[in-house]
């Protein structure tokens, strides 16, 4: 697994209380999220990962899980250095290879810590019921680049007098680009390209997307 991160911009001001920054959360909810963390962990079985008929137990960490537990300590203790958004993807409701969706955008009417903190909190709720009855699925591909482009113009990181952030949480790997050649483009491992381009390694686009964010006013 792995995280990077891209601002829009600059942003905020200096003084006592500086404003609070914006920060969108993008979270990579796709199947390989369900793979081991260590494939050699002795508590994982070989090839465990997506398949409900070969999901990994509870005692092999996956890729999911660890982040789960690393954002939900973050949320709950910092959850007021910032005014935090969540948008997960794919957005497997629509189809596997969907663009992410924002599923609770960020408070741009308040810099109050406690209020901040209950946002937080909420945020984590979704995220530790991601994979669960009732929560969001995790499955599908990882349209990191569709998904980022798509935050350029949200309102919550327009903002003029402070920081806009993108906090991308993802295991890497995107694809999900159809105007990929099968022929020429590298393949995700372990997928088959020439079965479906949507297979083909999206790291041009997806690096692109990261530049623009990082590189607005």
């Amino acid at each position: 697994g792995g995280t990077s991160d891209a601002g829009t911009g600059d942003g905020g001001t200096s003084g006592a209380n500086p404003p609070k920054p914006n920060v969108m959360l993008v979270v990579d909810k796709s199947g390989s999220m369900h793979f081991p963390i260590d494939p050699s962990n002795p508590s994982c079985p070989l090839g465990c990962g997506p398949s409900p008929a070969t999901a990994c137990p509870s005692s092999c960490p996956t890729r999911l899980q660890e982040m789960k537990v690393a954002m939900g300590q973050f949320l709950i203790e910092k959850g007021e250095i910032a005014r935090f958004g969540l948008n997960v993807f794919p957005d497997s409701s629509q189809n596997v290879c969907a663009q992410g969706r924002v599923v609770h955008e960020i408070r741009t009417n308040t810099d109050d810590p406690i209020a901040l903190l209950g946002a937080a909190v909420t945020i984590n709720d979704t995220l530790q019921q991601i994979g669960q009855p009732g929560g969001l699925p995790a499955s599908g591909g990882t349209p990191t680049a569709t998904t980022l482009r798509a935050l350029e113009t949200n309102a919550g990181l327009l903002a003029t007098d402070r920081a806009n952030l993108v906090l991308l949480l993802t295991d890497g790997l995107p694809n999900c680009n159809s105007s990929l050649s099968p022929t020429t483009c590298a393949c995700v491992p372990g997928a088959n390209c020439m079965a479906s381009n949507l297979n083909c390694l999206d790291a041009v686009a997806s690096i692109d997307a990261i530049a623009t964010l990082a590189g607005k006013d």
